[in-house]
């Protein structure tokens, strides 16, 4: 056992390399020293756009939503007392009432403005002006994470796309063809 014990202290405190005579550079030490990339090939990261050179990061926006967000309709909301609009979609308004081919009528743009309110509810949005020099409201191109908010809502069925092709004219179709959010049937009076 007490050669055992021996045996790895030798290895932990470099005897090996010392038995073997290699000299390799080593990769953690106990004081600091300067790391010189050109001489190691360790796989890296890869570099972060230069901030500078991005002509759009003056007019990014981080807009923190917060657990009672005003909700205007399916694409506006206000933060901090400013009016914003989703860019690419058109809202379906609060007041909207959609029916269905049996004479039905249920409150969808209701329904759409909640949807609204429960995507960015206490979320962070990367978001960035269309115009910077539009006030109000602000129409801005915004972001959950990776996700685009804009193609979230002509997925799940809760706003129409302006444009006739494209991904968001696919997410709207696919939410038609799918039955959802305005295009679907109207809730039965139980869950009302």
């Amino acid at each position: 056992m007490r050669d055992w014990l021996v045996g790895v202290c030798w290895l932990a405190f470099g005897g090996a390399a010392a038995a073997q005579g290699a000299a390799e550079p080593l990769l953690w030490t106990r004081e600091p020293m300067r790391v010189d990339r050109s001489q190691q090939s360790l796989p890296r990261m890869p570099d972060k756009p230069d901030a500078a050179g991005d002509a759009d990061q003056a007019n990014r926006l981080v807009l923190r939503v917060s657990r009672l967000p005003r909700i205007n309709d399916s694409t506006g909301f206000v933060v901090n007392g400013v009016e914003y609009r989703i860019a690419g979609v058109a809202e379906i308004a609060r007041d909207r009432v959609c029916g269905w081919p049996d004479g039905r009528r249920w409150a969808c743009g209701m329904r759409a403005a909640a949807a609204m309110g429960n995507l960015i509810r206490g979320r962070v949005l990367n978001c960035t002006p269309v115009d910077p020099a539009e006030t109000v409201p602000r129409r801005v191109d915004c972001r959950i994470g990776e996700m685009p908010v804009a193609l979230e809502l002509a997925r799940s069925g809760w706003a129409l796309p302006f444009e006739t092709a494209g991904p968001l004219a696919e997410a709207a179709e696919a939410a038609k063809v799918g039955g959802r959010g305005i295009h679907s049937p109207p809730p039965s009076p139980e869950t009302e």
